[in-house]
């Protein structure tokens, strides 16, 4: 009898090689989207971590305008507050900085509101009590609305700049103030405002801050985790 042999397909060989050849790309593609995945979550976190410096930043500001709102009331009424009075011990110089643009700064948002009461006592003035019936009438009377309205949204322009430059002037006072109080209490002086107001602001703020500080503590330690989790998996898959 004759006897068959057998042979394993003259493929086999090659079906292994390629096998052996996908598993090869299908774990280094595995690696390659860990390491993606990774850098995603880093960039989300970092980005989380802009967010929170973004809202300590914005509490300082509100800090300064709050302040400088309850202390501006004060050297408005009393001419002796901003050189004798106590409660601006240690931050004297960041509020009168303050206080003197902010001072002339009114002053040039008082001249464009003038402005504005002025243009309104002129329109009265140009225009007819009995409205032009001719087309040359109401053409010449066309034109000087639009040169008042023109003037007037010039002088609202000038006054809303003239405001936010306050503002900013506001939130900076706060980010001085507030970087000089948390130094004077954490030095070995342990100062704090002796005024009750200043102080209950000041508390306010420093606790709020307090707690993002730690929520973007938590974010710089999730970031690190996520490195060193992705290296140990990295090393376990080798």
């Amino acid at each position: 009898m004759s006897q068959v042999g057998t042979q394993p397909p003259a493929n086999s060989s090659n079906n292994n090689n390629n096998k052996g050849l996908w598993g090869a790309v299908k774990k280094q593609g595995l690696k390659v989207g860990k390491r993606a995945s990774v850098t995603t979550q880093k960039a989300k976190l970092r980005a989380e971590m802009m967010l929170v410096d973004n809202r300590i930043q914005n509490r300082k500001e509100l800090f300064g305008v709050d302040l400088y709102d309850s202390l501006v009331i004060h050297a408005e009424q009393d001419p002796t507050f901003i050189i004798e009075s106590e409660t601006l011990d240690n931050i004297r110089g960041f509020f009168v900085t303050c206080f003197k643009d902010n001072k002339a700064l009114l002053q040039k948002r008082a001249l464009q509101q003038q402005r504005l009461v002025e243009l309104d006592e002129q329109r009265e003035v140009a225009y007819p009590k009995v409205p032009c019936e001719t087309i040359g009438g109401q053409m010449k009377n066309g034109c000087k609305a639009a040169n008042f309205a023109r003037q007037e949204t010039s002088c609202k322009a000038q006054k809303a700049m003239i405001e936010r430059e306050m503002q900013v002037n506001k939130k900076k006072f706060g980010v001085d103030t507030y970087r000089l109080l948390c130094r004077l209490e954490d030095g070995d002086a342990k100062w704090l405002p002796s005024d009750r107001d200043v102080r209950f602001l000041y508390d306010q703020a420093r606790r709020d801050i307090g707690e993002l500080l730690v929520e973007k503590q938590q974010k710089i330690v999730s970031i690190s985790l996520v490195g060193t989790a992705n290296e140990k998996k990295e090393l376990r898959t080798c």
